[in-house]
């Protein structure tokens, strides 16, 4: 393994896939750790996956998204293409579905939220990502799902399926009908792809099995995608969301990832048990995530399946995990004026001085900063103290 690729430091390689091989790595100049995906060597002589490999850089260097990874740069250097990426520090999805423990059903739908918020993003660049799976979703420590490997995303006026040999791009288990067909596919193949994702958080396995040749089979026949694999005490509306997701006739899916979202808020203000989103950050530590250098062990084994399904941080309670039981996230941000808002209250290692202590404070007319580390509940708060101003 080479040692240094320009101005980084290549510690340990952390994955591998079709195009380019993912290292873990330190940024000398700066001494920050990032990932580094490098085209493979036997790869970096064929124009036609160069153009795609730089495509991906382009477009992810297009994009700035809480839910998308960023790009720090692209280069080469010799005959070695590479993209320097942020290290996302936490596990994919397909380590918690490999896991074998199905997810509560608010914190699959908060990653499937998530995860949408982003998908929305690239779409409303013109970009169809084509390659939605478990393994391109990342969940980090503190919580924040990140959207990878943008190494198929095309264009929606540039978006066939189909190589110059004839096969098929993407990942079968996860591929829309169009997509397995090789037609032409849009935002609402992406969108088929996440509702398997959900699928599959919520089952603990996806709908379909086998290999490649019966995976297509199936994906192309007519008959829905059973649901049997789900609990059996799932909310309706919740399936009612995954059945709109993986209609198999897109014409019947979500035409749109803000039909999705717009879904999904309406189930947060009418559901209870759905008004807030998941901590993703206190469901993550339910998994022993060590640093880079150790690898990322999955600890799920040892843990209950209720454990499982309502994880809960360990060890001794911090003010912000304190302070996190009074900020609850009621509505969204597009059902709330918030144009003579900006929200502020103590910073996070000062006491907490009570929620209802906290909205008293806000005097009419007069600015608040809000201000947090990441993953720390401040939107949670903007939310909740907006719902309470105005009722009041």
């Amino acid at each position: 393994m080479k040692k240094v690729l320009g101005n980084f430091g290549l510690i340990k390689k952390i994955a591998s896939g079709g195009m380019g091989t993912v290292y873990y790595a330190i940024q000398l100049s700066l001494r920050r750790p990032v990932a580094i995906k490098e085209l493979h060597p036997q790869l970096a002589d064929n124009p036609t996956y160069i153009t795609r490999f730089e495509r991906e850089a382009v477009v992810l260097g297009a994009m700035s998204n809480e839910n998308i990874v960023g790009v720090i740069e692209f280069g080469r250097e010799n005959d070695a293409y590479y993209i320097v990426m942020e290290y996302v520090d936490g596990l994919s999805l397909s380590n918690i579905i490999e896991s074998g423990g199905k997810l509560s059903q608010n914190v699959a739908l908060t990653i499937l939220e998530s995860s949408a918020r982003g998908l929305a993003y690239a779409h409303n660049k013109g970009i169809v990502h084509r390659d939605i799976n478990p393994s391109n979703i990342m969940l980090s420590r503190e919580g924040v799902v990140k959207i990878t490997d943008f190494g198929l995303c095309k264009p929606f006026q540039e978006s066939g399926n189909i190589t110059m040999d004839g096969s098929i791009m993407g990942t079968p288990q996860y591929m829309s009908p169009e997509q397995a067909r090789g037609e032409e596919i849009d935002q609402r193949s992406d969108i088929f792809s996440l509702g398997l994702v959900f699928y599959a958080l919520l089952a603990g396995k996806p709908p379909i099995s086998g290999n490649v040749t019966e995976i297509l089979n199936s994906l192309t026949q007519k008959k829905q995608i059973s649901m049997k694999y789900l609990p059996k005490k799932i909310n309706k509306r919740i399936v009612e969301i995954l059945r709109k997701c993986i209609d198999k006739d897109k014409e019947s899916r979500y035409q749109s990832i803000s039909e999705l979202l717009a879904d999904i808020r309406k189930i947060r203000r009418e559901e209870a048990k759905f008004n807030s989103p998941a901590n993703l950050d206190e469901f993550i530590t339910a998994f022993n995530i060590l640093s880079p250098d150790e690898g990322v062990r999955n600890k799920i084994g040892t843990l209950s399946s209720e454990q499982i399904t309502t994880p809960v941080r360990t060890g001794i309670p911090t003010a912000i995990t304190e302070r996190r039981r009074h900020f609850r996230y009621i509505g969204a941000l597009e059902d709330l004026d918030i144009s003579h808002f900006i929200v502020r209250y103590d910073r996070f290692y000062l006491p907490f001085i009570g929620f209802h202590d906290f909205i008293e404070s806000i005097e009419s007319g007069k600015n608040i900063l809000l201000i947090g580390r990441p993953g720390g509940g401040k939107t949670r708060a903007v939310f909740q103290a907006l719902s309470e101003l105005q009722e009041m």
